[in-house]
Parts: structure tokens; sequence; C-alpha cells
């Protein structure tokens, strides 16, 4: 839903739209969907919303990039596309979640293949900058921010482990733990 909870927000990777179904409690879902269109061949995976900003961010999982949308009512155009891998990376990757830290200053994005979390800042006009990336296990499937802020956990699903990475220190890995492919981190 979005911060308002005027609309349900649904990812479609096989279509590259976001379909935005309005919502209200008392005519409740509709059928008829505002349909945001997404560069063909990225993949919408997942997505968040910045109330302070006002902008939703689109993680492309087949582009590994970000989309930075600001009036979705009246806009089908995304006002950024930034990539979550360093310009000199090369290999396959792909992208797999994205979280919002709860300062809702900082959007992360985890990467498969290059096996880390990149790690942007959000600007005042809530477009993204790059401020690095955070090396995890094998295939961080999932990652989330710690309620505070100051940690961000990474499942990595193929060499069966949960990082805990420190935020404050640039992403330092202060601990880790042995699950037998982890795919999903809550608070």
């Amino acid at each position: 839903m979005t911060h308002d909870d005027q609309y349900l927000s649904v990812c479609d990777l096989g279509l590259d739209k976001v379909f935005m179904y309005q919502y209200s409690a008392d005519i409740g879902l509709t059928t008829n969907a505002k349909v945001i269109n997404c560069p063909p061949g990225s993949g919408p995976r997942h997505l968040v919303f910045s109330e302070k900003r006002k902008t939703m961010y689109v993680l492309s999982e087949l582009a590994n990039t970000v989309l930075a949308y600001k009036d979705i009512d009246n806009s089908n155009q995304p006002v950024q596309e930034i990539s979550t891998l360093p310009a000199d990376f090369m290999s396959e990757s792909t992208s797999a979640a994205i979280r919002l830290s709860p300062d809702a200053r900082t959007l992360a994005t985890s990467n498969r293949g290059y096996d880390s979390i990149a790690v942007f800042k959000i600007k005042d006009d809530g477009t993204l900058e790059e401020a690095g990336h955070i090396k995890t296990g094998a295939t961080p499937r999932d990652f989330s921010f710690s309620p505070g802020g100051k940690w961000i956990l990474s499942a990595n699903q193929d060499d069966d482990t949960v990082t805990v990475h420190d935020t404050v220190n640039n992403g330092e890995i202060r601990g880790k733990l042995s699950i037998p492919k982890p795919s999903c981190i809550a608070f």
C-alpha cells in the first residue's frame, strides 16, 4: 500500500509494469488499475515508498536498477534510473530486495551475483546518490535494517548464512549466523 493507503501496488516482472489499484475503506479495492510502465526488460521486482520524499522506488531485478517515480497519479516516467552495481562490474547479477532505512534517509538494495547491498543516500528532491556497496555472503536474497537502523542483516541463500553489518562503520561484518538457505529477514 502507498503511505496514504490510497493504492495497492503490484510489480509485474514479466510485463515490466507496476499496477496501482485504488483502495478506499468504503468501496474496497478497485479492479481497474493505473499502470506505470517500466523500461522494457527491466523486470520490476519490489518497490517501496518514501512518504517524506513522496517518491516510489521500484527495484528492477533484471536491469539491476532503481527507478524513482515522483508523481504516480500524473506521471508514467521515472525521474531517475540508477544502477545497483558498480560501473566496473561486468558479470551476471540480479537484484532481489529493496528497503528504506528507519529514518528514511537511506535506500538499499541487494544484488545476487555481485553479492552485495547497494546503499544510496536519498536527496531532498527524492533522487538517489550512490553511497557505496556492502559485501555480503553468497546470493543475498533478502535483507533488512534493524529497527534503530544501526544494523543490516542479510539472508545469504547460497552460503547458508545471515550476516550482521554495522551501518555506522561502512557495513563491516559484526556477526555471522549459520542458517540453512535463509530467504527472509523480518523484525
